[in-house]
Parts: structure tokens; C-alpha cells; sequence
């Protein structure tokens, strides 16, 4: 049986590299940056992003709590550390 084909360019570059996030949109980098992301542990993830206009990079840990609070630690042209709090809604 032949492995179903990705429905966006995105799905088949994850499938073949294994991460788990790759998006193009606005971030703390930038306004048009690139996304990579790794879910490591259910509670640790790292994110890459990189501006694709300023080349300015940035590497993002961030690290599950509970189900409330995160906190994130951030490196690349500015540093920092964050602690987040999400709220879901129905």
C-alpha cells in the first residue's frame, strides 16, 4: 500500500524531515519569517525562525508547566526569557 500523498508543500518537507511545525508568517523575528518546530518531549519544544527579508535568526525553547503556564527561552539577535499563560475557548 502506497503512503498518502501530502496535501501541501509543507506536509511532505515535515513528513521527510520530521518536524512538526513549518509555517511562513509574522513573528518576534520578523513579519516574514520562517517557522521550524520540534515537539522534543510532550512538555519540550524548540522552534527555529528566521526572517527571510533581514536574515535575523532566533531559537526558541519552550517548556510545558502545566496546563496553563509556559515558559519560553529565546536567543538570537535579542535574548529572553517568558513566562505564558493560555487561555482556550470553545
Amino acid at each position: 500500500m502506497a503512503a498518502p500523498h501530502p496535501s501541501t508543500w509543507n506536509d511532505g518537507v515535515m513528513a521527510a524531515t520530521g518536524i512538526d511545525e513549518l509555517t511562513v508568517g509574522s513573528s518576534r523575528a520578523g513579519e516574514n519569517s520562517l517557522i521550524a518546530g520540534k515537539k522534543i518531549t510532550p512538555k519540550l519544544y524548540a522552534r527555529y525562525i528566521m526572517d527571510v527579508i533581514t536574515a535575523q535568526m532566533l531559537f526558541a525553547v519552550e517548556y510545558k508547566l502545566t496546563d496553563h503556564f509556559s515558559v519560553e527561552a529565546s536567543s538570537g539577535s535579542t535574548h529572553g526569557v517568558d513566562l505564558k499563560y493560555k487561555i482556550e475557548f470553545d
